[in-house]
């Protein structure tokens, strides 16, 4: 996020013994200014009069139309001078704040003041992408697993590696069926192996030494994907959650949906095999034979059925 401007001297004080009023003020980095990171800025307010400013190259410089601005009008504007730095991998070096004012004729001494900066690790960012994975379950076939989400993005503005990820199941979760899955492809995923925990739906996803990059973990996060062992699974929609871990900060959360379409599996008729003979009558009506008293019959989804057809399909002699 942009870095919050701090005040660099809210307890700065200003005195003239023989003017009233001042004309102009300048704030400068005086140490270790940076010109692609630091800024200087004031807050203009009913209580500085018409005092207006403008920045440039690490000099803030205020002005007061016609010197009519008090010295506690700009005693006041300059309390409210703030800096603050645009930089995701700041240059650390404390930086030196100079403050002079002017009473139109003569330039007063060079109030200084030290700003120390501190950086901050920045969390890798996951974004999902938007809309909903569809599952469907497979018809007497083990179910086809699907890529939970093949367009998910990683960031992280300070950190060109990242350390580990998790990808879980955080709604709906059923042990009994749930199954997360990553195969590393040998050519865009770096050395990052994945394990799945049955018990709680994670699957944690780690590179040694840390030294898989941001481009490989995405290409890895996408990869990952969903199946459901059952015949007669819940179809509620499962939420899946992704994030990661830089080595010292996780990420935010992503949070995907999967749908789900489950299928009324068909009946399955499984014959014996081999063959049943029949054999002509002599001179006498032929017996009938039973065509297979092994025949069997299965259905997942049901445990009646409603019709049959038995067909000659081959050599039928009308």
């Amino acid at each position: 996020v942009t870095s919050t401007p701090v005040l660099i001297d809210s307890a700065i004080t200003l005195t003239d013994v023989d003017n009233s009023t001042l004309s102009s003020a300048t704030v400068s980095i005086t140490g270790n200014f940076q010109s692609s990171q630091d800024v200087l800025a004031f807050t203009s307010s009913g209580e500085i009069g018409n005092i207006s400013g403008s920045y440039s190259n690490g000099v803030l410089t205020l002005m007061s139309l016609s010197g009519t601005a008090t010295v506690a009008q700009w005693q006041t504007a300059l309390r409210s001078v703030t800096y603050t730095n645009t930089s995701d991998t700041p240059n650390i070096a404390n930086r030196t704040i100079s403050f002079a004012v002017n009473d139109g004729s003569s330039v007063s001494n060079a109030g200084t003041r030290t700003v120390s900066v501190a950086a901050v690790n920045d969390s890798p960012i996951v974004t999902v992408n938007g809309g909903t994975t569809a599952f469907t379950e497979g018809n007497n076939v083990t179910s086809t697993p699907v890529l939970i989400d093949s367009a998910i993005t990683l960031t992280d503005v300070d950190s060109s590696t990242l350390v580990s990820a998790t990808v879980r199941i955080t709604g709906n979760f059923r042990g009994d069926q749930d199954v997360l899955a990553f195969t590393n492809n040998g050519s865009s995923m770096g050395d990052i192996t994945a394990t799945y925990n049955a018990g709680n739906a994670v699957l944690t996803l780690t590179s040694s030494g840390g030294t898989a990059t941001v481009a490989q973990w995405q290409a890895a996060l996408r990869a990952v994907t969903y199946t459901n062992t059952s015949d007669t699974p819940n179809t509620a929609n499962r939420e899946i959650s992704f994030a990661v871990n830089d080595g010292s900060t996780f990420s935010n959360v992503g949070i995907k949906t999967l749908s789900f379409a489950a299928v009324n599996d068909s009946p399955i008729v499984t014959a014996s095999g081999g063959t049943t003979a029949f054999t002509e009558g002599n001179n006498t009506p032929s017996t009938p034979v039973l065509i297979d008293i092994g025949v069997t019959l299965s259905d997942f989804y049901s445990n009646t059925l409603v019709s049959a057809t038995v067909s000659i399909t081959g050599g039928f002699q009308g």
